[in-house]
């Protein structure tokens, strides 16, 4: 399973949402492995701070972007049940998208993100929901 994480906005909760996820995700048994594609690392200096200070990894991390990012989630997807993709933009799901149909034929995958143009990031995924289920959520409660 690929999980991404996305929203343009800094301070959104996407960081949290995806340690927290990963955390989870392995903690229920699945080997998980982190992808931190934010230009900040947060994501990454979590998983260095967690490992640093003793604790154990629960989940591999690495970072990458653009189309090194794809080349990872092919990479990764053989070796790991799911991985969960720390974004910024949505601007690269191109890449994702493309890695998952590349990688497996029966891949699931969930995107989660919070917008103000929605319009703008179904014309980014298009490739991407043509395979895959697809739900947007805008603040608490509303499902579009």
């Amino acid at each position: 399973m690929i999980i991404a994480v996305a929203n343009e906005k800094g301070g959104s909760g996407k960081t949290t949402i995806a340690v927290n996820l990963a955390c989870a995700l392995a903690k229920d048994g699945d080997k998980v492995t982190l992808i931190d594609s934010d230009p900040q690392r947060s994501s990454e200096v979590f998983a260095n701070n967690r490992s640093e200070g003793g604790k154990e990894q629960l989940f591999s991390s690495i970072a990458k972007c653009g189309s090194a990012l794809r080349d990872e989630i092919n990479l990764q997807s053989k070796s790991n049940d799911c991985l969960v993709i720390d974004r910024q933009t949505l601007k690269e799901y191109r890449y994702i998208g493309r890695a998952i149909n590349a990688s497996t034929e029966s891949a699931e995958s969930m995107v989660l993100y919070q917008d103000s143009d929605g319009n703008f990031y179904v014309r980014s995924l298009s490739d991407f929901t043509k395979k895959f289920d697809f739900k947007e959520y805008q603040g608490e409660n509303r499902e579009k």
